[in-house]
């Protein structure tokens, strides 16, 4: 195996897997970050004030506790806590009041009773086979995904534009 000298720019998530699979592999690895701490889009900082943590970039990293990445280099192993929010998302409704997704499918499907069934079978799916759909998510686009029958399902749901699969 050949080897050599490593530059990643960037020490988000991606630069970080990547400057660990290098290491791992024998090379000669620097990360370059213009940020004072690494954790580019994954980072939180108080910048809403003291005592409130807002994350720094995107709104979630849902793909991050799921990753095989994350798994083979033991992680929590090295320390890393998951911390996990009884309401990862809240979305605020124009007439009515916000709408919460729960860590319990059954709590955040209680927000929708009129819509509950449809819910269900949206989303059931998702939470029952959450690593099969990370894995079809995460595996390259061309090719057979790992869970062909889950990703077809999940495709035909996905089909519809927003606007009618909601009504």
């Amino acid at each position: 195996m050949k080897t050599g000298k490593a530059n990643i720019v960037g020490a988000g998530p991606n630069g970080l897997i990547a400057a660990a699979v290098l290491a791992e592999q024998g090379w000669d690895v620097q990360v370059f970050e213009r940020n004072p701490h690494p954790g580019g889009a994954a980072a939180s900082g108080s910048t809403l004030g003291e005592g409130t943590i807002a994350d720094l970039g995107a709104a979630a990293h849902p793909f991050a506790y799921g990753s095989r990445a994350f798994a083979h280099f033991d992680l929590a192993g090295h320390g890393l806590e998951w911390d996990f929010h009884d309401y990862p998302l809240a979305h605020p409704l124009d007439d009515a009041e916000s709408v919460f997704l729960h860590q319990d499918l059954e709590a955040t499907m209680a927000q929708f009773p009129a819509d509950r069934k449809i819910w269900q079978l949206l989303h059931g799916p998702l939470v029952r086979h959450p690593q099969e759909i990370l894995d079809n998510a995460t595996s390259p686009l061309l090719g057979i995904p790992p869970h062909p029958v889950l990703m077809a399902r999940f495709g035909l749901r996905a089909l519809p534009p927003a606007k009618l699969l909601a009504s």
